[in-house]
């Protein structure tokens, strides 16, 4: 424990070295921090027994892979581990009076902090908003920084260029009614949209069942992350044709409808997605 300025200005508390951790097995041990979990040699091994091994099943593995051999073929821990680790130290804060307290934690995607075994609220309300919950990359927007509106800034003329496009298109087509009821009409337009994407994802894992690597790394299109960028757009495209059909018959303005949907399209693709600025 350090202490820094006690002025009236600011007093400073050091949570680094020892902290006892229990995981959700019942293992204790004792952690320093900074630090991870792999490098205080908590966890269990990393080794092949649950791992996907495509010599196997290319039929290129000439016996029986041993399961409890380490992992060759790509990076691993010396020790991993999956779940909740609880992370627990005592500490004696000197009397703040009226003071603000503000707890500094890096490196944490998910945290809850007790004081006294009791959940602050404000850690409750930060769990809630800013851990990721997202089902994988579907069709919703992650908690972010302010710094990736500069981000969102740079690609959001790709998206706009695309909705409004598709808006113009779709409402254009308003003007053609199939059966009785315009809902004939929306409804076919988003299956066609839906169908686009939903053939590229039947193509990339056919293959994948067939030949055990996926269609567009067989033809260096993008790699393995390709079909996983197809899932939302499974999900966006028929949403933007709704929307923009709804816009379209309130305002009769076929260029809104386009520009909401391209916001939101780039603001879900940044937010869920690896950017370089």
């Amino acid at each position: 424990m350090e202490k820094g300025l006690w002025d009236g200005a600011y007093m400073r508390i050091l949570l680094n070295g020892k902290w006892h951790v229990v995981l959700e097995d019942g293992t204790t041990g004792q952690m320093d921090l900074p630090g991870t979990l792999d490098e205080n040699g908590i966890g269990h091994r990393d080794v092949g027994a649950n791992q996907w091994h495509p010599d196997a099943v290319l039929g290129n593995a000439a016996g029986e892979i041993d399961k409890d051999a380490p992992i060759a073929t790509r990076f691993t821990r010396r020790h991993t581990y999956e779940g909740e680790a609880r992370i627990s130290r005592k500490i004696t804060v000197p009397d703040y009076g009226t003071d603000r307290l503000f707890v500094l934690a890096e490196r944490a995607r998910a945290l809850r902090l007790l004081v006294d075994g009791e959940a602050c609220a404000v850690f409750i309300s930060d769990y809630l908003f800013l851990t990721d919950f997202r089902l994988w990359c579907f069709i919703t927007i992650r908690a972010f920084a302010p710094m990736h509106f500069a981000t969102i800034a740079k690609y959001l003329v790709f998206w706009l260029v695309y909705y409004i496009a598709l808006s113009v298109a779709t409402n254009g087509f308003n003007f053609v009614q199939l059966g009785k009821s315009n809902w004939l009409s929306t409804l076919v337009q988003m299956f066609f949209v839906f169908i686009g994407p939903e053939i590229m994802i039947g193509v990339q894992y056919i293959t994948f069942f067939n030949k055990g690597f996926l269609w567009s790394e067989l033809t260096h299109l993008g790699g393995s992350i390709t079909g996983i960028w197809l899932y939302p757009i499974v999900f966006i495209l028929p949403l933007a044709v709704f929307v923009c059909s709804k816009i379209y018959k309130k305002s009769k303005n076929p260029y809104i409808g386009g520009i909401i949907m391209g916001i939101l399209a780039c603001v879900v693709s940044v937010t869920n997605t690896l950017t370089l600025g």
